[in-house]
């Protein structure tokens, strides 16, 4: 699995003096695996614990046929893919693009946001998962997450708060206009976009294509003299998820929601400060 920006390292300083005699100076000790105060120490643990639950728990399970779309790093880590189809007519030939805006209908609001980026590989609606764009591939990141392989690394959208109940309008960046110019021309291969925030511990959900209330991209578009828009429904799109038996490796965090209590432990091994120290001050 993919390092996690979570996994930020928990370290414990300690502010030691030693016997006069020894040592008059206070020292300054940092217990963190791998790197302080040596190299081989490895005395550093943590876990997180939690009483939230999500039933998406097989990695390679397909959810296309599902209501909602999700993006959310805890407790599952979902992701969403999405495909707008340019060639079907609904913007007419030798029309100038110039904007677009996202459309998701939202079912609970969020608070950190998330943000939709380019699906740089192909897919198949019924076929993708958490470990798989189609049948007989791999993502090269477990969930579509490496960078440059599997999506683009540029937004195509970023949001914060959404409110719950109907549609969000998004702007969308100027490399994401871009990008829908080139799905226009045919100089770039539509794959649609992936939203996804592995980070976050703030879920968002949106109504898929199965609703009556799919996905849209809002594209402007200029045709001679006039300004108009077209509304392009999502075509395809599906949910990529997986929660695991248990959080090692996932970071650590704390929550006193209703339904998501989640405590993180720590432990370090003292052993590496001298015996004869007298711990002044700990942080």
């Amino acid at each position: 699995m993919s390092a996690n920006p979570w996994r930020a390292a928990v370290i414990l300083g300690a502010a030691l003096a030693l016997p006069a005699a020894a040592q008059p100076v206070p020292l300054r000790v940092e217990l963190q695996n791998g790197q302080s105060p040596y190299a081989r120490y490895d005395g550093a643990t943590d876990i997180t614990i939690t009483v939230q639950d999500d039933p998406d728990k097989d990695p390679n399970q397909n959810y296309a046929s599902r209501p909602d779309l999700a993006s959310d790093g805890f407790s599952a880590r979902n992701a969403s893919l999405m495909r707008f189809p340019m060639d079907g007519g609904a913007i007419p030939a030798g029309a100038i693009i110039q904007g677009a805006e996202l459309q998701l209908f939202v079912r609970n609001e969020t608070f950190t946001g998330s943000s939709a980026y380019e699906v740089l590989r192909p897919w198949g609606e019924g076929e993708a998962t958490y470990l798989r764009p189609m049948a007989g591939q791999t993502w090269a990141g477990e969930g579509a997450s490496e960078v440059g392989v599997d999506r683009g690394a540029a937004p195509f959208i970023s949001f914060r708060q959404l409110d719950a109940g109907f549609y969000n309008t998004l702007a969308v960046s100027d490399a994401g206009v871009d990008l829908v110019r080139r799905w226009y021309s045919g100089a770039s291969p539509n794959y649609g976009l992936i939203l996804q925030d592995y980070d976050s511990w703030d879920k968002v959900a949106v109504e898929s294509s199965e609703t009556s209330n799919p996905p849209k991209l809002k594209v402007i578009y200029l045709t001679g003299t006039s300004t108009t828009f077209a509304m392009v429904p999502a075509s395809e799109d599906t949910m990529i998820t997986y929660q695991p038996p248990n959080y090692e490796g996932w970071g650590l965090g704390f929550s006193g929601r209703a339904g998501g209590s989640t405590s993180s432990l720590f432990r370090w091994d003292l052993r590496a400060i001298p015996p004869d120290a007298l711990v002044i001050d700990a942080g």
